[in-house]
């Protein structure tokens, strides 16, 4: 198992803009340790690294499998210079990351599933759970936990995802370093952030349009209590995802949770 602990302290001096860090054998929630943080006001951004969580989640209250040692489980608190309404670009920005990260070691076949799906060959491999503090319409600091599964093996799986779910070592045999994934991705996270705060937006969106490998796929979606398929077609100036459902006929996704079929 390779050393995260030993990696990050040498974090700071490789990346200026990180202000501080945090370390964890184990932990409940890196997104909740991170939130305590903010709520500290501990200056950021500050990242905070676990070996396995307990009760680690994703979107909509689902359980994120976290076997200590086997993933990446981070979360990075964040006070970024950018209008709260822009805020869940970050999630966006944060999937472009990871992909772009991740091709750096061979990855050729990933997908970013929107709105925060890691998927490669159909399995899901990692997920992003954005999460914002405010105060009236004041944006207080936002949280970006990445989970990303490393080298889990099918049975290491609950018999429920073990046809869903998969980790990097599964799809692409070889020598997985944890702390050298973490450093590619905050590498490539930190400008995204950098970006988005020169207010580069359109840029952003149209990167993702070309790049995620998510635009023109088909999926099905339940919006309003109303089952619909699709074709994607691209996103909105909000991030949106614009969705085909027939011909000539355009629905909008704001928050929804998308299944490629």
């Amino acid at each position: 198992m390779d050393s995260l602990k030993t990696a990050l302290e040498a974090f700071p001096s490789r990346f200026p803009a990180l202000r501080d860090f945090r370390y964890f054998e184990q932990t409940d929630s890196t997104n909740r340790q991170a939130r305590q943080l903010g709520q500290a006001k501990t200056p950021a951004p500050c990242l905070v690294v676990a070996e396995g969580q307990s009760a680690g989640r994703g979107r909509l209250g689902r359980r994120w499998e976290s076997p200590p040692g086997q993933g990446l489980y981070f979360s990075l608190l964040l006070q970024p210079q950018i209008p709260a309404e822009r805020a869940p670009l970050l999630t966006l920005a944060t999937g472009l990351a990871i992909k772009r990260a991740l091709e750096n070691f061979g990855v050729k076949d990933l997908v970013v599933k929107w709105p925060n799906d890691i998927v490669i060959q159909g399995k899901k491999v990692g997920g992003v759970l954005s999460e914002m503090e405010t105060s009236g319409s004041q944006m207080l600091f936002v949280i970006l936990g990445v989970g990303l599964n490393i080298s889990q093996k099918k049975s290491d799986f609950p018999p429920e995802l073990q046809e869903t779910a998969a980790s990097l070592e599964q799809l692409y045999p070889g020598d997985w370093h944890r702390s050298e994934v973490l450093e590619k991705i905050l590498g490539e996270l930190f400008q995204e952030i950098e970006n988005l705060e020169a207010d580069k937006v359109d840029e952003l969106l149209k990167r993702w349009e070309g790049e995620s490998g998510f635009l023109g796929k088909k999926i099905k979606v339940e919006k309003s209590g109303q089952q619909l398929q699709g074709m994607v077609q691209g996103l909105d100036p909000e991030g949106h995802l614009l969705l085909e459902t027939a011909p000539g006929k355009i629905v909008t996704l704001i928050a929804e949770d998308t299944t490629l079929i």
